[in-house]
């Protein structure tokens, strides 16, 4: 299984999450930006920090806004577990902030809808084409769905009783790029094979050939997130 525990782990979204493609039609709920700021002008005085919540589609988010006297002339952003960290220059204007935080409110939800749309079928799909390109159509499960309530993994397969085979894969990995949900996917199933992590283990996993980089990304989010690890 990956756990959360161990050493390279992920646990909550990332800017690098963010990339996802976008999805017509989708509207944020975000009444005049402009007066919750105080906004006169693009002339405003140089940015304080601030903070403000709001509505993204069925859920909120939170944005903490913080002046960077290291930034010159672009913002920073992450998200992690709906908060989004805003950092600007620091004589940014809040007039110039009001449509950024509009824009990224839009893309993060753009985001959320079209990783929404991954199913249980693509990713029994996505299972059998990594089975016959990289393993050679050797491996054998019994199941692979979605998992909404695991807290700790990304992924888990089980073996040696009545749900022998069954591999569930964390909706957290929905926002990732592909090659990380493709190694997520594989590392399950090898276990399907190996159900350790033995020295064969990891050698018939490395037939994934994304699998350092995969990794390499997890152990990149660990360490920014203070996060848990991939096992």
């Amino acid at each position: 299984m990956i756990s959360a525990r161990r050493a390279r782990k992920v646990v909550s979204t990332s800017r690098s999450a963010m990339r996802a493609g976008s999805m017509p039609g989708q509207t944020i709920s975000m009444p005049t930006l402009g007066s919750m700021y105080g906004v006169v002008s693009a002339m405003s005085k140089p940015t304080e920090a601030f903070s403000l919540e709001i509505a993204s589609g069925d859920q909120k988010l939170r944005f903490e806004v913080q002046p960077d006297s290291r930034l010159r002339k672009h913002a920073r952003w992450a998200l992690r577990n709906n908060v989004v960290t805003l950092r600007v220059p620091r004589d940014m204007p809040r007039a110039v902030i009001a449509p950024l935080i509009e824009r990224i409110a839009a893309r993060i939800q753009r985001s959320r809808a079209r990783a929404e749309k991954r199913t249980d079928r693509e990713l029994m799909e996505r299972a059998a084409q990594l089975n016959a390109q990289y393993f050679d159509n050797e491996l054998t499960w019994h199941s692979i769905r979605w998992a909404e309530n695991m807290r700790t993994r990304l992924g888990s397969c089980s073996t040696g009783s009545t749900t022998d085979g069954d591999i569930r894969i964390s909706t957290a990995l929905r926002r990732y790029p592909a090659y990380v949900l493709d190694y997520v996917i594989a590392h399950e199933l090898c276990h399907c094979k190996y159900p350790n992590h033995s020295a064969e283990f990891w050698a018939y996993l490395a037939r994934f050939p994304y699998t350092e980089r995969a990794r390499g990304f997890l152990e990149g989010l660990a360490f920014s997130e203070g996060a848990a690890d991939t096992d």
